[in-house]
């Protein structure tokens, strides 16, 4: 892509969804260009000629930094789906029990009998593999801060 500068190649692949690191070089940089393609998303940016240590620790901090980020956000893709093929009322029981409710808490909640509840929170438990409400909460901080990401 000759015609376009480095930030909007950078801005078309954010568009594209690519979520490489990227290190900008420049000879002609400024401070107000270094910030704007680090707010972008760049990993860094380095001033021509850059000192080969520096880039070389930086080129492996970037690749090192988005492998654990990748590895993250298929962890919680897995936890997502996992969490989809409870019902919606197992959701929401599921949600208030990582809450610390109890079960008749939950009951008066979601206007359901407490042996309703003790039945979705079983099946909830077991179809998530987790044997315990600070479990259960875990898994959803899991799945719900890695989105963040």
């Amino acid at each position: 892509m000759p015609s376009l500068s480095g930030l909007e190649v950078q801005q078309e692949l954010n568009k594209r969804g690519v979520d490489l690191p990227i290190i900008f070089l420049s000879a002609h940089g400024d401070i107000e260009m270094a910030m704007n393609c680090v707010e972008q998303g760049a990993f860094n940016f380095l001033v021509k000629p850059p000192i080969p240590e520096k880039l070389k620790d930086l080129v492996e901090k970037a690749i090192k930094l988005n492998k654990s980020q990748r590895k993250i956000k298929k962890e919680t893709k897995e936890l997502q789906k996992l969490f989809s093929q409870l019902t919606s009322t197992e959701q929401m029981v599921a949600r208030q029990v990582a809450k610390g409710l109890t079960n008749k808490m939950i009951g008066e909640v979601l206007d359901m009998s407490e042996r309703t509840v003790q039945s979705h929170r079983s099946k909830v438990f077991a179809k998530l593999d987790v044997g315990n409400a600070v479990e259960l909460f875990q898994f959803l901080s899991d799945m719900d801060n890695s989105s963040n990401l």
